[in-house]
Protein backbone atom coordinates (compact mmCIF):
# COMPACT_ATOMS: atom_id res chain seq x y z
CA UNK A 1 0.00 0.00 0.00
CA UNK A 2 1.38 3.38 -0.88
CA UNK A 3 1.85 6.06 1.72
CA UNK A 4 -0.91 8.13 0.11
CA UNK A 5 -3.38 5.21 0.07
CA UNK A 6 -2.54 4.44 3.70
CA UNK A 7 -3.16 8.06 4.66
CA UNK A 8 -6.53 8.07 2.88
CA UNK A 9 -7.52 4.82 4.62
CA UNK A 10 -6.44 6.23 7.97
CA UNK A 11 -8.48 9.39 7.44
CA UNK A 12 -11.52 7.34 6.38
CA UNK A 13 -11.26 5.16 9.49
CA UNK A 14 -10.92 8.20 11.74
CA UNK A 15 -13.91 9.86 10.07
CA UNK A 16 -16.00 6.70 10.58
CA UNK A 17 -14.90 6.50 14.22
CA UNK A 18 -15.76 10.15 14.85
CA UNK A 19 -19.08 9.74 13.02
CA UNK A 20 -20.09 6.69 15.06
CA UNK A 21 -19.06 8.34 18.31
CA UNK A 22 -20.93 11.52 17.31
CA UNK A 23 -24.06 9.52 16.51
CA UNK A 24 -23.95 7.84 19.90
CA UNK A 25 -23.51 11.16 21.69
CA UNK A 26 -26.28 12.80 19.64
CA UNK A 27 -28.71 10.01 20.50
CA UNK A 28 -27.85 10.10 24.20
CA UNK A 29 -27.99 13.89 24.44
CA UNK A 30 -31.15 14.08 22.34
CA UNK A 31 -32.92 11.53 24.53
CA UNK A 32 -31.92 13.41 27.67
CA UNK A 33 -32.99 16.81 26.34
CA UNK A 34 -36.29 15.49 25.01
CA UNK A 35 -37.22 13.89 28.31
CA UNK A 36 -36.24 16.89 30.46
CA UNK A 37 -39.51 18.77 30.07
CA UNK A 38 -42.01 15.89 30.24
CA UNK A 39 -41.79 15.12 26.54
CA UNK A 40 -42.31 11.51 25.53
CA UNK A 41 -39.85 9.82 23.21
CA UNK A 42 -41.53 7.08 21.19
CA UNK A 43 -40.43 4.58 18.58
CA UNK A 44 -42.86 3.87 15.75
CA UNK A 45 -43.23 0.09 15.58
CA UNK A 46 -45.88 -0.14 12.87
CA UNK A 47 -46.54 1.22 9.42
CA UNK A 48 -49.93 2.83 10.06
CA UNK A 49 -48.59 6.40 9.79
CA UNK A 50 -46.54 5.85 6.63
CA UNK A 51 -45.44 7.68 4.58
CA UNK A 52 -45.61 10.75 6.86
CA UNK A 53 -44.02 8.92 9.80
CA UNK A 54 -42.37 5.71 8.59
CA UNK A 55 -41.74 2.55 10.54
CA UNK A 56 -38.71 2.91 12.82
CA UNK A 57 -39.07 6.66 13.29
CA UNK A 58 -38.30 8.33 16.59
CA UNK A 59 -41.17 10.61 17.65
CA UNK A 60 -41.04 13.29 20.33
CA UNK A 61 -44.44 14.19 21.76
CA UNK A 62 -44.99 17.07 24.16
CA UNK A 63 -47.81 17.21 26.70
CA UNK A 64 -50.80 19.19 25.51
CA UNK A 65 -54.17 20.26 26.82
CA UNK A 66 -56.73 18.20 24.85
CA UNK A 67 -58.71 21.40 24.18
CA UNK A 68 -55.73 22.80 22.26
CA UNK A 69 -55.79 19.91 19.78
CA UNK A 70 -57.32 20.19 16.34
CA UNK A 71 -58.15 17.95 13.41
CA UNK A 72 -55.04 16.71 11.56
CA UNK A 73 -52.78 16.92 14.65
CA UNK A 74 -50.66 13.81 15.16
CA UNK A 75 -50.90 12.63 18.75
CA UNK A 76 -49.75 9.75 20.89
CA UNK A 77 -52.48 8.23 23.01
CA UNK A 78 -52.91 5.26 25.28
CA UNK A 79 -55.22 2.70 23.70
CA UNK A 80 -57.55 0.50 25.74
CA UNK A 81 -54.93 -2.24 25.79
CA UNK A 82 -52.47 0.15 27.43
CA UNK A 83 -50.20 0.38 24.39
CA UNK A 84 -49.21 3.74 22.97
CA UNK A 85 -50.53 4.56 19.50
CA UNK A 86 -49.45 7.49 17.35
CA UNK A 87 -52.22 8.50 14.91
CA UNK A 88 -53.78 11.57 13.35
CA UNK A 89 -56.97 13.18 14.70
CA UNK A 90 -59.78 12.99 12.13
CA UNK A 91 -62.75 14.14 14.24
CA UNK A 92 -63.28 15.76 17.63
CA UNK A 93 -66.45 15.19 19.64
CA UNK A 94 -67.36 17.31 22.68
CA UNK A 95 -69.92 15.71 24.92
CA UNK A 96 -70.60 14.65 28.48
CA UNK A 97 -67.89 16.96 29.78
CA UNK A 98 -64.99 15.24 28.03
CA UNK A 99 -63.53 15.49 24.56
CA UNK A 100 -63.36 12.35 22.45
CA UNK A 101 -61.10 11.99 19.45
CA UNK A 102 -61.48 9.84 16.38
CA UNK A 103 -58.05 8.72 15.23
CA UNK A 104 -56.73 7.13 12.07
CA UNK A 105 -53.30 6.14 10.87
CA UNK A 106 -52.48 7.76 7.52
CA UNK A 107 -51.98 4.35 5.90
CA UNK A 108 -55.14 2.86 7.39
CA UNK A 109 -58.32 2.82 5.28
CA UNK A 110 -60.63 3.24 8.28
CA UNK A 111 -60.51 5.12 11.59
CA UNK A 112 -59.54 3.42 14.81
CA UNK A 113 -62.50 1.42 16.18
CA UNK A 114 -62.61 3.16 19.58
CA UNK A 115 -62.64 6.91 20.26
CA UNK A 116 -59.78 8.17 22.41
CA UNK A 117 -60.63 10.28 25.41
CA UNK A 118 -58.81 13.48 26.29
CA UNK A 119 -57.30 11.80 29.34
CA UNK A 120 -55.75 9.12 27.09
CA UNK A 121 -53.76 11.69 25.10
CA UNK A 122 -50.07 11.47 26.03
CA UNK A 123 -48.97 14.33 23.80
CA UNK A 124 -48.85 15.98 20.41
CA UNK A 125 -46.04 14.87 18.09
CA UNK A 126 -43.77 17.89 17.66
CA UNK A 127 -41.14 16.25 15.47
CA UNK A 128 -39.94 12.89 14.27
CA UNK A 129 -36.74 11.52 12.80
CA UNK A 130 -37.07 8.66 10.32
CA UNK A 131 -35.00 5.54 11.14
CA UNK A 132 -33.66 7.01 14.41
CA UNK A 133 -35.97 4.72 16.38
CA UNK A 134 -34.00 1.72 15.13
CA UNK A 135 -30.80 3.23 16.52
CA UNK A 136 -32.39 4.01 19.89
CA UNK A 137 -33.96 0.54 20.12
CA UNK A 138 -30.63 -1.10 19.25
CA UNK A 139 -28.66 0.98 21.73
CA UNK A 140 -31.19 0.30 24.49
CA UNK A 141 -30.26 -3.40 24.41
CA UNK A 142 -27.17 -4.38 26.44
CA UNK A 143 -25.81 -6.41 23.52
CA UNK A 144 -26.57 -3.62 21.06
CA UNK A 145 -24.72 -1.02 23.08
CA UNK A 146 -21.79 -3.38 23.66
CA UNK A 147 -21.47 -4.21 19.96
CA UNK A 148 -21.75 -0.54 19.01
CA UNK A 149 -18.99 0.38 21.47
CA UNK A 150 -16.89 -2.53 20.16
CA UNK A 151 -17.33 -1.22 16.61
CA UNK A 152 -16.19 2.24 17.70
CA UNK A 153 -13.21 0.61 19.44
CA UNK A 154 -12.31 -1.36 16.30
CA UNK A 155 -12.25 1.81 14.22
CA UNK A 156 -10.10 3.51 16.83
CA UNK A 157 -7.71 0.56 16.96
CA UNK A 158 -7.49 0.29 13.16
CA UNK A 159 -6.67 3.99 12.88
CA UNK A 160 -4.03 3.69 15.59
CA UNK A 161 -2.42 0.64 13.92
CA UNK A 162 -2.29 2.31 10.51
CA UNK A 163 -0.77 5.41 12.10
CA UNK A 164 1.84 3.24 13.84
CA UNK A 165 2.73 1.41 10.62
CA UNK A 166 3.01 4.67 8.69
CA UNK A 167 5.37 6.10 11.31
CA UNK A 168 7.53 2.98 11.28
CA UNK A 169 7.66 2.99 7.49
CA UNK A 170 8.60 6.68 7.47
CA UNK A 171 11.43 5.95 9.94
CA UNK A 172 12.59 2.95 7.92
CA UNK A 173 11.62 0.42 10.61
CA UNK A 174 8.74 -1.32 8.88
CA UNK A 175 9.39 -3.74 6.07
CA UNK A 176 8.44 -2.46 2.66
CA UNK A 177 6.60 -5.07 0.60
CA UNK A 178 9.01 -6.82 -1.75
CA UNK A 179 8.56 -6.04 -5.42
CA UNK A 180 9.63 -9.01 -7.52
CA UNK A 181 12.18 -8.08 -10.12
CA UNK A 182 12.19 -9.54 -13.55
CA UNK A 183 15.40 -11.06 -14.77
CA UNK A 184 16.93 -9.43 -17.78
CA UNK A 185 17.47 -11.71 -20.72
CA UNK A 186 20.55 -11.33 -22.88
Amino acid sequence: MSIRAGRVLQLAIRAAWIGLLGLLLAVLIGMRVASMDDRSVLIIRGGSMAPAIPLGSLVVAEPVDPRALSISDVVAYRAGSGSLVTHRITQIYDGAGELRFQMRGDANPTPDPVLATGSAIVGRAVFWIPLAGYVVAYLSLPGGLASYLALIGMFFLAGWLIDLLERERANGLAPVPHQPQTAATT
